[in-house]
């Protein structure tokens, strides 16, 4: 029987059959997707920035270039090294002079950039000097949250929006030397007055920088400051997100405080690719430095170093923290020995292990150096076969040479 190629028998693997057709309510919403998707992509997105002289200076970079998207709302002077945020409301949307910038800018920068056909809209209201108080209710002068207030509600009106995409937050060198309310302070700043206004809806995420770390100001009040900028943003990771300013290279740093035209163009750069990748904390990896000090029952008096040198990783709220601490001279206090300085809060258990991998010119040891952690110290023990004793003074010398990795979970 001759072969006779047909409809059943023309591809080996079965019979052909009739393309699949899309009904009506297939391509209504193939269509719908379609327009949803061109209508994000150029939906405007507006930022807000606020805090202190990073986002207030004005710095040059000669490979500064300004993307065709980008507007700043007019309510300072762009030529000006350091405008004045605060003197006036704005009127208008304007293009940022090329070759100059700041954090924020930069910021909108790179929104701008990675959204080629979408508007991006950036108001800023700033100023050097300035203490978080000045934000708070019953707020001294100037009233940094009524200059908000003001320059927001005339920009979105200007554009006929009702919200805000995202706020940037760079502020707390001048809290950096009193703290301990500074969480309160900044958690009253949101609750109070940001997401009461019908402008910045609660799910409105916001991008806190840190301040300057050790590696560029030798001040330890600021390297200290970072675990309270990260405790903002730990209080609420679902829309918080903490930027690692002291990671900034020490070659992209113009003083003690202020980054370079350059450096503020790399923060720019981290910030909104971590920002694009979701906010929020319970993935964040984090690099840092920290500062441990010794105690003899709570005091160091007299104790001089050689050595005296900190770093951590983090993943979420878990810790991996390593130091060295080199006496030159172990000083005249007394009790239990301490290091104090962990970076992060309060130690969570239970993962709260203490090794000390090397130690150098001890005395009086019944075995070796491990410890545990209360609050945001480490106590150090040694350890024989049947007894554990807590160190004192007494087992230290002048030369001591301690490295001690810590890993835990914290607060924050």
């Amino acid at each position: 029987m001759a072969f006779s190629p047909n409809a059943a028998t023309v591809f080996a693997d079965g019979p052909i059959s009739i393309p699949h057709q899309p009904s009506k309510l297939d391509i209504r919403n193939l269509l719908g997707s379609y327009e949803t998707t061109m209508t994000n992509a150029q939906k405007p997105l507006v930022i807000v920035a606020s805090g202190q002289s990073n986002f207030a200076r004005i710095s040059s970079s000669s490979t500064w270039e300004v993307p065709d998207n980008l507007k700043v709302w007019n309510n300072y002077d762009l030529t000006l090294a350091t405008p004045s945020f605060t003197v006036t409301t704005g009127t208008a949307f304007v293009t940022p002079p090329s070759g100059r910038g700041n954090a924020a800018i930069a910021f909108a920068a790179e929104a701008a950039r990675d959204n080629p056909t979408r508007p991006v809209y950036l108001i800023v209201v700033a100023r050097g000097g300035t203490p978080i108080a000045n934000w708070l209710p019953s707020a001294p002068a100037p009233d940094m949250y009524a200059a908000i207030q003001n320059s927001v509600s005339a920009a979105l009106s200007a554009l006929g929006l009702s919200a805000i995409d995202v706020f940037l937050w760079w502020q707390g060198e001048n809290d950096a030397a009193a703290p301990s309310n500074y969480l309160t302070n900044f958690n009253e700043l949101v609750t109070q007055r940001l997401q009461i206004e019908s402008w910045f809806p609660i799910q409105t995420p916001i991008v806190i920088y840190g301040i300057v770390g050790d590696a560029v100001n030798s001040n330890p009040v600021y390297a200290g400051f970072e675990q309270y900028l990260r405790a903002c943003a730990n209080h609420d990771p679902d829309f918080r997100m903490y930027v690692n300013t002291p990671r900034l290279p020490v070659a992209y740093w113009d003083d003690t405080l202020h980054p370079t035209g350059e450096g503020y163009r790399w923060l720019g750069r981290q910030a909104w690719q971590s920002f694009s990748k979701g906010v929020g904390q319970a993935h964040y990896y984090g690099e840092g430095t920290w500062t441990p000090t010794l105690q003899f029952g709570a005091a160091s008096v007299g104790m001089t170093y050689a050595n005296r040198q900190g770093v951590y990783a983090r993943i979420g709220k878990l810790y991996v923290a390593q130091a060295r601490i080199t006496l030159t001279a172990k000083g005249s206090s007394t009790g239990f020995a301490v290091i104090q300085g962990l970076p992060g809060g309060n130690i969570l258990e239970p993962v709260r292990s203490i090794n000390c991998s090397r130690y150098l010119n001890m005395a009086s040891l019944s075995g070796g150096i491990a410890g545990f952690a209360i609050g945001g110290q480490v106590q150090l023990y040694t350890h024989g076969a049947a007894s554990v004793s807590v160190l004192t003074q007494a087992n230290f010398t002048d030369t001591s040479d301690l490295w001690v990795t810590a890993i835990y979970t914290s607060t924050y």
